[in-house]
């Protein structure tokens, strides 16, 4: 055998034994252009626990348990047993009790104090005084003054009371009256004009009595059907 031969069959012997080692690495490398290594380095990685953010978590978990229950989020519209009290309605405010116009009590003022006026100056001559009036006669002059007087004060309430259709007090227009007759003897030193403006001022404070005892009922009366107690 030659030396050729020699070194041919060494060749083909160590061939022999690193082939398969050789074959065995070039199958667990792979080439920079093979697509599926390309494919597995550039998948996007799974996210972890720790990426989720936590807005989309609640978003999941919400439609999560919307598809679970889809009827919980309908509002229910079945009717109130019969069982169910109903809320009570608030109370109706009552009806306003209107008074007449003013022009009434003070027209009925005047017409009362007019009566009382003479009709108390001649019922008081005819029963304190003389058959006739006389000028000279004190005792005529006395009667027929304290008539007069007493008269007015006491009818030109009565009128405007009536006037009023009885709304008010009467005695809260006697109050009135009774001041006016007071400032009306006193507005009297100034003349006949003191003692119109005096009597001007005893209707306006007669009517004022009756008109605001008028309006303090009526607070009552609203105050007792509300259910509340009147206010002093």
């Amino acid at each position: 055998m030659t030396a050729h031969g020699v070194f041919a069959g060494l060749a083909v012997l160590a061939a022999w034994l690193v082939a398969p080692s050789f074959a065995g690495a070039l199958s667990s490398s792979h080439s920079p252009l093979d697509p599926v290594r390309l494919a597995a380095d550039f998948a996007p990685e799974a996210p972890g626990p720790l990426d989720v953010i936590p807005f989309e978590v609640e978003a999941a978990e919400a439609t999560a348990d919307s598809a679970s229950s889809p009827t919980d989020s309908i509002p229910s519209a079945t009717a109130p047993g019969d069982g169910e009290a109903n809320p009570p309605l608030a109370p109706k405010p009552p009806a306003a009790d209107p008074q007449p116009p003013v022009v009434g009590p003070i027209v009925g003022a005047i017409v009362g104090g007019a009566v009382g006026l003479y009709g108390g100056a001649g019922l008081s001559l005819a029963l304190f005084g003389g058959d006739e009036y006389s000028s000279n006669d004190y005792e005529d002059i006395a009667a027929v003054v304290l008539g007069a007087t007493v008269g007015e004060v006491f009818l030109m309430p009565a009128g405007a009371h009536l006037g009023n259709g009885g709304r008010g007090s009467y005695w809260s227009a006697l109050g009135g009256s009774a001041l006016g007759f007071l400032a009306t003897l006193g507005l009297s030193y100034l003349g006949p004009a003191g003692a119109i403006a005096g009597v001007g001022l005893q209707v306006v404070l007669t009517v004022s009595g009756e008109r605001r005892s008028a309006n303090r009922k009526a607070a009552e009366r609203a105050a007792l059907e509300r259910g509340a107690s009147p206010s002093p």
